[in-house]
């Protein structure tokens, strides 16, 4: 169904076309740009009162038809640019809505991670101040007079056993050994002097008691030496 401008256009051109081909066929030509003045003066057949008429023909179209429909199509495109402006507006205004809502949206995020962060923080200086307190505690437990001292103890006695070796198989003289000075010192020294070693003996003595004229088997002599270097004695003594 045709719209009522479509109807009105339609009007227009038909009125148009119909005063435009009596015109030229009065004239002689073919398009109406091609009448000109003269020649209607040189129409013999055209009269006065046959001019007038075109003229108002062509004014009553102006006045009643195309002026009219050209206010009505301004006032249609002033609607238009109207609802444009508006519709640019509500546009702008969503667009302000959005970028609010994203602001809104990107601060939540922001104060979501420095909350956690936050969090974050204090879970490490929480679990930084218990290993201090449990490090502070072990050191204060390792390094404590008591352990020093029972650690250098256990060293000491390592070390003190590591200078000690026993010698079995020495001919045993009671009497000599109790009356002449370092004769039991001496005689083991000539037994190293074999296996080509020469250590500081610190202290040279039988272990155990033995009565004179006793049967039993000789006593084994400890040699306390000042270091632990000396190394045949340990693989033939030890």
């Amino acid at each position: 169904m045709a719209s009522p401008a479509s109807d009105s256009l339609e009007q227009i051109l038909s009125a148009r076309d119909n005063l435009a081909a009596e015109i030229c066929k009065a004239t002689g030509t073919v398009k109406l740009s091609e009448v000109r003045s003269e020649l209607i003066l040189k129409k013999r057949t055209i009269s006065k009162e046959k001019t007038c008429d075109w003229i108002q023909s062509l004014c009553t179209l102006l006045d009643s038809v195309c002026i009219p429909t050209l206010l009505s199509a301004n006032t249609g495109i002033a609607k238009l640019k109207e609802e444009k402006i508006a519709d640019s507006a509500s546009i702008i205004d969503l667009q302000g809505k959005l970028i609010e809502k994203q602001e809104t949206t990107i601060q939540n995020l922001v104060e979501k991670s420095d909350n956690d962060v936050s969090a974050m923080k204090t879970v490490v200086q929480s679990e930084i101040k218990s290993f201090s307190s449990l490090f502070k505690e072990t050191c204060s437990s390792a390094f404590a007079p008591q352990t020093i001292q029972a650690a250098v103890k256990r060293v000491h006695q390592d070390e003190d056993r590591s200078r000690n070796i026993v010698l079995y198989g020495m001919e045993e003289d009671i009497e000599r050994e109790s009356t002449v000075p370092n004769y039991l010192e001496n005689g083991v020294l000539k037994v190293l002097e074999r296996l080509n070693e020469k250590p500081v003996i610190v202290d040279c003595s039988r272990i155990g008691s033995k009565i004179p004229d006793d049967m039993e088997p000789d006593r084994p002599i400890l040699l306390k030496l000042r270091s632990a270097d000396c190394r045949n004695c340990a693989t033939y003594f030890k």
